[in-house]
């Protein structure tokens, strides 16, 4: 008896293996897992907008004027002010590594989303027959602007940073990216804006009011002209 119960335990174990493995490789609940992502154009455009809102988060906005009007002579803190004591360092010039304003995580964030659409959106012209050629080109052009603006702030900031070009997918990735020199940065995004500048769209003025909020200050030939004349002028100026 023993032996046959050992036999029907065995038998049910083999008959349930593989229901168990695919119990066992469930998908997490609060992410997206990478696989079932990049199939439309809906999934490109989200990640364009992403970078967008990235830009307009308070971590960035922060940063941003800390590392450029605040250390003008137009700003200045009174005694009696209540200053986060970061923003008081960056004042007094006694910048600590520890200081998370002068951290550029953010920065690379936002460059991250760039090269993921860069990378990705190519291929979902071969999946979503809704995603065309002109759409590719429209996120195309955002992807590089968006990027080259990142990069051009962090030069501004710190000189010379890692240049990153393809997208990290999860943190098994090198992450130890030497540092490539101010010039050889700004040249590459020159090259890019060219790029964008044939890509872009002239004016998002036609777009329906419901899509208006999804269309006001995205990038434009304009946008893209105006970006490469400051870094022109930035090289010009070194």
């Amino acid at each position: 008896m023993k032996k046959s119960f050992k036999y029907i335990i065995g038998i049910l174990a083999l008959t349930l293996m593989p229901a168990c493995e695919d119990w066992l490789d469930t998908k997490p609940l609060d992410k997206m897992v990478f696989e079932d992502y990049w199939k439309t154009k809906n999934d490109v455009e989200s990640v364009v907008l992403a970078s967008y809102r990235a830009m307009l988060s308070d971590e960035f906005m922060e940063r941003i004027l800390i590392s450029g009007e605040f250390r003008s002579d137009n700003i200045r803190i009174e005694q009696n002010m209540d200053t986060h004591a970061g923003i008081k360092d960056i004042f007094n010039l006694t910048i600590q590594v520890t200081n998370d304003f002068a951290k550029w995580e953010i920065f690379y964030k936002i460059i991250n989303y760039c090269n993921a659409v860069l990378t990705y959106a190519p291929g979902i012209r071969e999946i979503d027959p809704n995603y065309t050629e002109g759409w590719l080109q429209v996120h195309f052009a955002e992807a590089y602007t968006i990027r080259a603006l990142t990069y051009f702030y962090l030069v501004r900031i710190y000189g010379d940073v890692p240049f990153v070009v393809r997208p990290y997918a999860d943190d098994t990735e090198n992450f130890n990216i030497g540092f490539s020199s101010e010039e050889e940065i700004l040249n590459t995004l020159i090259a890019d804006l060219k790029i964008a500048e044939q890509y872009a769209v002239i004016s998002r003025g036609n777009a329906t009011p419901s899509d208006k909020i999804l269309t006001k200050g995205r990038v434009t030939k304009n946008a893209v002209r105006a970006l490469m004349a400051d870094i022109y002028l930035w090289l010009a100026s070194g």
